[in-house]
């Protein structure tokens, strides 16, 4: 299950990145049966479809993926 999901342009090269906590029902001796974790997405995104190119963890835990915005 995918909760506090986001979807952000970062950087002057055009790329996106899709951020999400991760909520997966299971056996884990740590949380009683779930496993949680954030994980992060960076790639293209042509208007319509999202093509990641790079992936990566930020934080196992009970955490909620959340992002910050930049004013212009």
């Amino acid at each position: 299950m995918f909760e506090c999901p986001d979807f952000f342009p970062i950087g002057p090269a055009g790329k996106w990145m899709f951020v999400t906590s991760k909520i997966l029902q299971g056996r884990s001796w740590v949380t009683g049966g779930q496993h949680h974790w954030d994980e992060y997405f960076i790639g293209e995104f042509d208007g319509h479809s999202f093509t990641p190119e790079h992936q990566g963890v930020l934080d196992y835990g009970y955490v909620a993926a959340v992002s910050a915005r930049l004013l212009r």
